[in-house]
């Protein structure tokens, strides 16, 4: 799914040169030349138009636009094959990227931060900031459902520190000192075990309370690659610094008030659905804090 945005409706472009002003008068050669010139004019019309009603047809209210999960406002649009944001989109993408660390280094104001790198450009009257330039940033670009939904992602929204989900089971194991065992019966392969153990209460189906025990941090492997990591200790965090012990409402805080609600054994769940993947911040009992942290593979 994670497609390169920069050029998905690119087309060949010709434009022809005219040496003198236009005339139908003068040799066969130069009525040729200027006829091709006019026609390379109407062929470059011909694409717009095959590109704009090739997206209208595909979107009849143009993509939807998300950053980290959370639907904006703003409507991106292209331009002769390029893919643009209005520049208060940019503006609110690039404030996200400040905010959790993931750009180069910290900027005051990302209004400034874009003007000084001459990534605003005029596009069919109005200032806009192409998504390849955001990419250049290291800002993911990806297209959802073909191509309603463009996401935008500032930070590794489905990893923590050390590890994230699609990662090999050799670059994981380099950063923790992993207790793998076999899925026994799962749909995993393997499941590992990292830290202590740590205790929460939960209601079964029969509405009777349980305890249960999970470990600081519990990885899947699928194939050899990392499918989910659940968080149970305050000593690990997501990308943008939220932690099991947590107050839930620090979860919308951050992560916005786009998102799923569940009841799962008698503990509210919130769930972030991003391009890949999705985020689940269980609550405890008394609906509080956060009890546990997972990150899914979609």
């Amino acid at each position: 799914m994670n497609v390169i945005i920069s050029g998905i409706f690119s087309a060949f472009l010709f434009s022809g040169q005219l040496s003198a002003p236009f005339s139908w008068e003068g040799s066969t050669q130069a009525k040729e030349a200027d006829r091709e010139g006019i026609a390379d004019q109407k062929q470059i019309e011909e694409i717009n138009e095959r590109e704009a009603q090739s997206f209208h047809e595909s979107s009849l209210e143009g993509p939807e636009l998300y950053i980290d999960g959370q639907r904006q406002i703003y409507t991106p649009f292209f331009k002769e094959g390029e893919l643009f944001l209005p520049l208060p989109a940019a503006i609110q993408a690039l404030s996200k990227y400040e905010e959790y660390g993931s750009g180069e280094g910290e900027f005051a104001e990302p209004f400034d931060y874009i003007k000084e790198r001459s990534m605003v450009e005029e596009v069919e009257g109005q200032e806009a900031v192409s998504i390849e330039a955001l990419q250049d940033l290291g800002m993911k670009a990806s297209w959802y459902d073909n191509p309603d939904h463009l996401h935008l992602e500032t930070g590794n929204l489905l990893g923590i520190e050390g590890a994230s989900v699609g990662d090999s089971v050799q670059a994981v194991d380099r950063n923790f000192d992993i207790h793998w065992n076999t899925g026994f019966g799962q749909a995993a392969d393997y499941v590992g075990f990292y830290g202590g153990n740590n205790e929460f209460m939960y209601t079964d189906r029969y509405g009777i309370k349980r305890t249960g025990q999970v470990p600081d941090v519990q990885f899947e492997v699928m194939d050899g690659y990392i499918t989910y990591i659940m968080m149970a200790s305050a000593d690990h965090s997501t990308s943008k610094g939220v932690s099991p012990g947590d107050p839930l409402f620090e979860v919308q805080r951050v992560y916005g008030r786009d998102h799923e609600t569940e009841l799962i054994d008698g503990n509210r769940v919130y769930i972030y659905e991003v391009d890949h993947g999705s985020l689940w911040f269980i609550g405890d009992e008394k609906e509080e804090s956060i009890q546990r942290i997972v990150l899914w593979d979609k």
